[in-house]
């Protein structure tokens, strides 16, 4: 099934992420790299070569666990555990998600949500503490132990405008529940008939309305869930889903790296626009999140692959780039470059920005205030602005 095909790239990821953030560390400590690196050959190679490998390390970290209970390299196998468990919850709902191949529809799904991570080009799987990590990897918001409301307002090529309006709480004895509403509104649009006479006119908008709940387990793990309600309306035509993500992510305290995985936008659509229902963009990501020992960055890295399309660069993935600088204590620096950019610039050569985003951020006690750009090449540039407040 298209299902199990999902859970078995979303495992091959977790295993390519494992292979990724040990070069990391190492690059990160300025250690040398003796002898050959591991290549996350698993997810290039082929998916009957990627199961196999993480079944060995599946056996290889149960043996581990039973001599080292707090041993850090035993995050693999929990992880895996923990997906596995949570995609058995949700199977009966999505066993058909996605029953035929070719691209996606919703594509305002792909957008990026916040000034913040924005601004770093959307590497932001391995973030926490953010409400804004909600589209990125609900599992950020484990471990927050606050309420906290974010409100972004995005301005877009053309006249086309969204905003997104978020909140998440504490529940008590448990972990964070989180609301989110994303609204993206393409502006007026008058119609004519063949004669050119107007006939009327429509706005047509995109909705996406997200809920969630995250926690923290042992082990430095973190794992969050969010189920969606999406609708795209255009006049009289109207096309919804019901979707859902899941995210887990493990922490490295002594080292300050984060690691984050999610499996996002499975679902199935209920309504279509005329007799074909759009499929979902599902889409696997992974990342990770180091502050650097001897300089006041924060690094991140992400990589993207969706299910129905890919990348002409890196194995059909889309690789991220993107860092906070922190200039002061009120005060950060954000980049960021997504290789996205590679596929939107033309043959002039004129948009060799293309994929980069920047932004800066202000922080007063509770209060954070933010902007960020991401440059579209010939679509133009998006800015966004956003304020989070925690309480």
């Amino acid at each position: 099934m298209e299902y199990l095909t999902i859970m078995q790239n979303f495992y091959t990821f977790i295993c390519f992420e494992a292979t990724l953030a040990q070069l990391v560390e190492q690059l990160t400590r300025n250690e040398q790299v003796v002898g050959p690196i591991p290549t996350g050959g698993s997810f290039l190679f082929g998916m009957e070569h990627g199961i196999t490998r993480i079944k060995r390390m599946d056996t290889d970290m149960k043996a581990r666990i039973k001599k080292r209970r707090n041993a850090s390299a035993d995050f693999g196998v929990l992880i895996l555990r923990a997906s596995f468990a949570c995609s058995l919850v949700i199977s009966p709902f999505f066993l058909h998600a996605g029953e035929s191949a070719g691209r996606a529809g919703f594509d305002f799904l792909r957008s990026e949500i916040g000034a913040r991570p924005a601004a770093m080009a959307g590497a932001f799987a391995a973030v926490t503490g953010d409400l804004n990590g909600l589209a990125y990897n609900p599992a950020s918001l484990g471990g927050m132990d606050r309420r906290q409301a974010a409100f972004t307002y995005v301005r877009h090529v053309l006249d086309f405008q969204s905003g997104f309006a978020g909140y998440t709480q504490k529940v008590p004895g448990a972990g964070q529940a989180a609301l989110g509403i994303y609204y993206m509104n393409y502006g007026k649009f008058t119609w004519r008939d063949i004669l050119g006479e107007e006939t009327g006119s429509s706005t047509p908008f995109d909705l996406l309305v997200s809920a969630a709940y995250a926690d923290s387990l042992p082990f430095h793990l973190r794992y969050g869930i969010s189920l969606k309600y999406i609708r795209s309306t255009i006049a009289e035509y109207w096309s919804d889903a019901l979707a859902a993500s899941l995210g887990l992510i493990y922490s490295i305290p002594g080292q300050r790296m984060t690691i984050g995985a999610g499996i996002f936008n499975m679902g199935k659509g209920m309504h279509a626009f005329l007799d074909t229902r759009e499929h979902l963009p599902v889409s696997y990501r992974i990342g990770i999140s180091k502050h650097l020992a001897h300089l006041p960055l924060m690094l991140c890295i992400d990589l993207v692959r969706y299910q129905y399309e890919k990348s002409k660069t890196f194995g059909g993935m889309y690789w991220i780039v993107g860092g906070e600088f922190t200039l002061s204590e009120h005060a950060f620096l954000r980049w960021g470059y997504h290789s996205r950019g590679q596929e939107e610039k033309d043959s002039s050569g004129n948009n060799r920005f293309a994929g980069l985003s920047f932004g800066l951020g202000l922080r007063y006690g509770t209060l954070a205030i933010d902007g960020g750009m991401n440059q579209l090449g010939m679509l133009g540039t998006i800015s966004q602005f956003s304020v989070t407040k925690s309480f």
